[in-house]
C-alpha cells in the first residue's frame, strides 16, 4: 500500500475519466484510491436499503488499472459489467490497512434516495424535450449581471403565491407560468423575475446534501454529500435517481427560456462530516487538511473540517465538477462558498478550464473572499482571500463586504448603523467603527481605486456589489433593529414568521432608508447582487441565522419562505428597484469592467457626513453626464457638484431617480438648474444631463 505522504505529493497525470461510465452495452467503473488493498463493487436493485424490491445483485472485485508495462501507477481500480445497467445502484467496499468501509462513489452522477448509493445513469435519457436546443444564457460582460439569490424552497413555498401544491418547494415551480399573489394581479415566480429585470438567479446549494430526502425538513444546503448529483428533496420523486436530474434540467430550461441565467452556489470548502464522508472512506485523510495527529481541521470553515484544494486530486475534482455542471446542466455561473478556504492556483485553474469551453469565458465565477476562521493550508500556499484578489484571474470576482457594511451597518453588529440610517458606523466596538463615507465611496468604485480605503480589486469586474444575502439579517430586518428600540432574541424567540410583528409592518422611514440603500449599490461599479425579496422588504422576523432556526423549529420552511404578499404592501419599493435596474441597464458606465468610469468620476460635498455626491462624465453615452446624490441624513442637504477638469457641468438636469420614483426615463415635471442641488432627507437623486 502506498503511504499517505506519497499519495499527497504524487501527481495524477492521466485524463482517465472516473466514476460509472455508462453505455448501453456495458458500464466501466473506475475509482481512485491508491492506498487501498482491495476494492469491491456492490450492485443493488434500489437506491436504499428497505425499499421494496431492494436486493444486492452482485459483488465484483475491481482490479488495479495497470499501464502498458504492467505497473500500477495511477492509483485507479477498475471493472467492467456487461449489459444495460441504467437505473441500477452501486457502492464500493474499500479496504485500507485492513479496515473495510462501504461508501458511495464520490464521482457519481446520480444517486438513490438520501444519497447513500450511486446510480448508473444514461444521461441522455434524462433530457427534457428541447434540451438539445437549450443554451447558456450569459451577459456580455460580468458587470452586466443583476443576480437574484434564492433557495429552491423559499421561491415557491408560500401557499398564497399561486404555485401548484405539487410543485411548491420544488424544481418544477420554476417552470410554472401565470402565477399570481392570491386575489391580486401581482406576478410571482419566473414571470415576476422577468418583470423585475434580473438576468441571473443564484440558487442556494442544489447539489446533493446529507439529509433525509423523504422528509420536508428545511436546510440551506451547506452540508454537501454528492457534489455531482442534484438534491432529491426538491424533486417530485427522490427515490428514482433520474427524476431529480430531469426536473433540475427543466428548471434550468425554463429560466433560460425567460432569458435568465442560472448560477450555482458550490460548497467545496467542507463536507457534512469528514469522518463518514465518501471522500475520507475512499482515500482516508487525503482530501482534508489535518494536523500532525491526523485530526481534521475545522476552524477555516467552522464546520468541523476543511478540504485541501491544493492537493492534486481534490483540485482536479473541483475542476471536473464545475465543468460537469456547466456542460451537462448548462449552468451559467458559479458562486464559491468560503472561497477564502481555497488556494489561488486552484481557483485560477478552474477559471482557465471554464474559459476553454465554447463561450466559457462568459460563464460567471465569483465567491466569498474570506474563510470562517483560520485556515490551515501548507506553508507557501496563497489563499483566495480579499487581500489576494489581485492575484486571481480577472474573471474571478469577489463579494464586496465593504460597501455592504458602509451602506447599512456592520453585518455582525445588529444595532450598528451606517450611511442610510445617518449613523456613520455607530454604535459598535471601536475597532469596527470606521464605517465612514470614505468606505462607501471606495465601495461605489468597486474597491479598485487606490485613492480610497482598501483597494483590493484590480478593476470593478472583480467586484460583486450587494447589501444583503441569505446570511445574516435581511436588509429590512437590519433597518428595523438598528433604528428601533428592539432587543433581538435568538433561537426562534422573535415571533412567528406569519404573525404580526414589528418586522412585518410597513414603516415609512425604513422604506425611505431601503430605497436609499438600493440606490447606493445599484448605481455602484461591479456586478450587482440582491437577496430574493429584498426588493419588497423581505423579513425573517429578525432572525439573523434562519438556517439554525430551521433546524430547531418545525416551521423552518415557513420562516424562510418568500412572503409574496409583500409585493402588494411594498409595491412602491418594488417598483423603485425595478426602475433602478432599468436605469443601470440603460447607462453603460455603471457597468464598466475597467477603470474608465472611475477615471471620469468626481466626488463632491465631502465636508458633510452621510452625504455622498458624484458625477460621471460620459460623452457619447446615453447621457453625457450623470450625477448621483445620496443623503443619509434626516434633514435636507445642499451640495455643489464638481466634474473632471476640462468638462463643463450641464446647465439643466433631468431627474430619473428621486425619493419616490426610479427609472431610465426623466420624471415628468422634475428638473434641476445649475450645479448646487438640494437633496431631500434620506433620499437618493440621480440626475442626467438634459438635452
Amino acid at each position: 500500500m502506498a503511504d499517505m505522504n506519497s499519495i499527497i505529493s504524487g501527481a495524477y497525470d492521466t485524463d482517465l475519466e472516473l466514476g460509472a461510465l455508462y453505455s448501453p452495452e456495458k458500464t466501466v467503473f473506475r475509482v481512485w484510491t491508491p492506498g487501498a488493498e482491495r476494492v469491491v463493487l456492490n450492485r443493488y436493485a434500489k437506491g436504499s436499503s428497505g425499499e421494496e424490491g431492494d436486493a444486492l445483485l452482485e459483488m465484483i472485485e475491481l482490479d488495479r488499472d495497470l499501464d502498458d508495462n504492467g505497473k500500477w501507477t495511477n492509483g485507479v481500480w477498475t471493472g467492467t459489467v456487461s449489459g444495460d445497467l441504467h437505473g441500477t445502484y452501486y457502492t464500493y467496499s474499500v479496504t485500507v490497512e485492513g479496515q473495510t468501509n462501504e461508501t458511495s462513489d464520490i464521482y457519481a452522477k446520480a444517486a438513490g434516495v438520501s444519497g447513500g448509493r450511486g446510480m448508473v445513469v444514461n444521461l441522455e435519457a434524462t433530457n427534457p424535450e428541447g434540451w438539445e436546443q437549450d443554451t447558456h444564457v450569459c451577459v456580455e460582460q460580468a458587470t452586466d449581471a443583476v443576480v437574484w439569490e434564492v433557495h429552491v424552497k423559499d421561491f415557491s413555498s408560500d401557499p398564497g403565491a399561486g404555485f401548484s401544491e405539487a410543485n411548491r418547494g420544488r424544481y418544477l415551480a420554476f417552470t410554472e407560468k401565470g402565477t399570481r399573489v392570491a386575489g391580486t394581479g401581482y406576478t410571482t415566480g419566473v414571470d415576476y423575475l422577468k418583470e423585475l429585470g434580473v438576468n441571473y438567479v443564484q440558487l442556494l446549494p442544489v447539489a446533493d446534501q446529507l439529509n433525509d430526502e423523504t422528509s420536508d425538513a428545511y436546510n440551506w444546503g451547506y452540508e454537501p454529500l454528492n457534489y455531482n448529483v442534484p438534491e432529491g428533496q426538491y424533486a417530485s420523486d427522490p427515490y428514482d435517481g433520474t427524476v431529480r436530474i430531469r426536473e433540475f434540467k427543466q428548471m434550468v430550461q425554463a429560466l433560460h427560456e425567460a432569458g435568465i441565467g442560472v448560477i450555482m452556489d458550490v460548497v467545496f470548502n467542507h463536507v457534512s462530516d469528514a469522518a463518514t464522508s465518501p471522500f475520507h472512506l475512499t482515500v482516508p485523510g487525503y482530501y482534508f487538511r489535518q494536523d500532525s495527529d491526523g485530526a481534521f481541521f475545522g476552524s477555516g470553515t467552522a464546520c468541523g473540517n476543511e478540504t485541501a484544494s491544493e492537493r492534486g486530486m481534490f483540485r482536479r475534482y473541483m475542476i471536473d465538477s464545475v465543468l460537469y455542471w456547466a456542460e451537462e446542466y448548462h449552468i451559467d455561473g458559479f458562486r464559491f462558498d468560503l472561497m477564502g478556504c481555497h488556494d489561488i492556483e486552484t481557483m485560477n485553474q478552474i477559471r482557465a478550464a471554464l474559459n476553454r469551453l465554447e463561450g466559457g469565458e462568459r460563464l460567471l465565477m465569483y465567491g466569498e473572499p474570506w474563510a470562517a476562521g483560520e485556515t490551515h493550508q501548507p506553508a507557501g500556499i496563497q489563499m483566495a482571500v480579499q487581500s489576494n484578489v489581485r492575484y486571481l484571474d480577472s474573471g474571478i470576482g469577489a463579494f464586496n463586504d465593504g460597501i455592504r457594511d458602509a451602506v447599512k451597518g456592520h453585518v455582525f453588529y445588529d444595532k450598528a448603523t451606517a450611511f442610510v440610517q445617518g449613523g456613520n458606523g455607530q454604535p459598535q466596538p471601536l475597532e469596527e467603527a470606521a464605517m465612514t463615507d470614505e468606505k462607501l465611496m471606495a465601495g461605489i468604485q468597486g474597491n479598485a481605486n487606490p485613492a480610497y480605503s482598501n483597494p483590493w480589486s484590480k478593476a470593478p469586474v472583480q467586484t460583486t456589489t450587494y447589501v444583503s444575502c441569505h446570511d445574516n439579517l435581511c436588509l429590512y430586518d437590519k433597518l428595523v433593529i438598528s433604528v428601533g428600540n428592539i432587543t433581538v432574541q435568538r433561537d426562534g424567540g422573535m415571533g412567528t414568521p406569519l404573525g404580526d410583528s414589528v418586522y412585518y409592518e410597513r414603516q415609512e422611514e425604513l422604506v425611505r432608508m431601503n430605497r436609499l440603500a438600493a440606490a447606493a449599490y445599484l448605481t455602484a461599479q461591479g456586478k450587482v447582487f440582491l437577496q430574493a425579496g429584498e426588493e419588497f422588504a423581505r423579513s425573517k422576523g429578525g432572525d439573523d441565522n434562519s438556517y439554525n432556526t430551521a433546524l430547531t423549529y418545525a416551521n423552518g420552511r415557513e420562516w424562510n419562505q418568500i412572503n409574496w404578499s409583500r409585493r402588494e404592501v411594498f409595491a412602491d419599493l418594488n417598483a423603485y428597484y425595478r426602475g433602478l435596474i432599468a436605469f443601470r441597464k440603460a447607462y453603460a458606465p455603471l457597468r464598466a469592467t475597467d477603470m474608465t468610469t472611475i477615471a471620469n468620476m468626481t466626488f463632491s460635498g465631502l465636508a458633510e457626513e452621510n452625504l455622498i455626491a458624484y458625477t460621471i462624465a460620459s460623452p457619447g453615452e446615453t447621457w453625457d453626464m450623470v450625477a448621483v446624490l445620496l443623503n443619509g441624513n434626516r434633514e435636507e442637504k445642499k451640495v455643489t457638484l464638481r466634474t473632471v477638469e476640462g468638462v463643463e457641468l450641464p446647465e439643466r438636469w433631468d431627474c430619473v431617480v428621486n425619493q419616490e420614483q426610479a427609472g431610465a426615463q426623466p420624471i415628468a415635471g422634475v428638473s434641476y438648474e445649475g450645479s448646487t442641488i438640494t437633496v431631500p432627507a434620506q433620499t437618493a437623486l440621480v440626475l442626467v444631463a438634459a438635452e
